[in-house]
């Protein structure tokens, strides 16, 4: 395929216009990088990123390839800090032509402290403008990295437990409707896959359950007992009508009760009696 040849003529439109020598058309001027005040680069910006884009894919593909040993060879100089320093005191960067940042981790980490705030509104301007992609993104590299990934995240929950508790604390009461409607919506959508999920954790934590219920009940006794007591009172006629439909059951519910606690009822009984003969 012919390239394009220059126009003689630069389009009327244009009052301050340049010829890309890569897409071989007239841009305005914007449209290209400044060299110096009043010079411009040969090729747009178009151009100059897929150009750049291509070049840190080969570099990205060319240091992932490298050994540690041949990444972390020899020294490297660091224009912050004005140091030589071993190459193990500077991250990595794949799509850089060492394979490693400019700057050393201690300038990296002052650089980072003294611009959280910049950092950070980059960061979400980026993630929003670009969501779809860094989703694909993240599930290659989950995919490819499951085990690695799992491995970080339950040493980073191990080692700030309280600042995620804290966190987790303040969100749920910050947006308690919004997660009754997110848990109710997902509920609705996934009923046979959240309850057999549901069933399976149950059957495999049948022991961690019941500690837990016997320790609330420990501990919110009067609590239980005050909530139980204002059922009762708003809804008697509910009570009656099911304890005249389920009686049968009910008394054998009770009589099984009655059968596993003996020792425990008749230790309270003997206590009671030990109580009202001293008093």
């Amino acid at each position: 395929m012919a390239k394009k040849k220059q126009a003689d003529k630069p389009p009327e439109e244009f009052e301050d216009i340049k010829w890309c020598d890569k897409c071989r058309e007239w841009k305005a001027a914007s449209e290209f990088y400044k060299r110096y005040p009043q010079r411009y680069y040969r090729t747009c910006k178009a151009c100059a990123k897929v150009e750049d884009d291509i070049y840190h894919a080969k570099q990205t593909q060319k240091n992932r390839s490298l050994t540690e040993n041949e990444l972390f060879a020899g020294d490297k100089w660091c224009p912050v800090c004005m140091k030589t320093k071993d190459k193990h005191s500077f991250p990595r960067q794949s799509s850089s032509t060492a394979g490693l940042y400019r700057s050393c981790r201690p300038c990296c980490k002052a650089y980072y402290d003294a611009n959280k705030e910049k950092i950070a509104a980059r960061a979400k301007l980026y993630r929003e403008a670009n969501k779809d992609e860094k989703k694909k993104l993240d599930a290659t590299y989950y995919i490819k990295n499951k085990e690695k990934v799992k491995a970080r995240v339950k040493k980073y929950a191990a080692d700030n437990k309280e600042m995620i508790s804290k966190k987790g604390k303040a969100y749920r009461g910050a947006n308690k409707e919004k997660i009754k409607a997110y848990q109710k919506a997902y509920y609705e959508a996934n009923k046979e896959k959240a309850s057999a999920y549901q069933k399976a954790w149950g059957e495999a934590n049948k022991e961690k359950i019941a500690a837990n219920k016997k320790a609330y009940r420990k501990a919110n006794r009067k609590k239980i007992l005050a909530k139980q007591k204002k059922y009762r009172e708003a809804n008697k006629e509910k009570a009656k009508i099911y304890r005249e439909s389920n009686k049968e059951r009910l008394a054998a519910n009770q009589k099984v009760w009655y059968d596993t606690n003996k020792e425990r009822i008749n230790n309270e009984r003997r206590k009671k009696r030990l109580i009202s003969q001293t008093g």
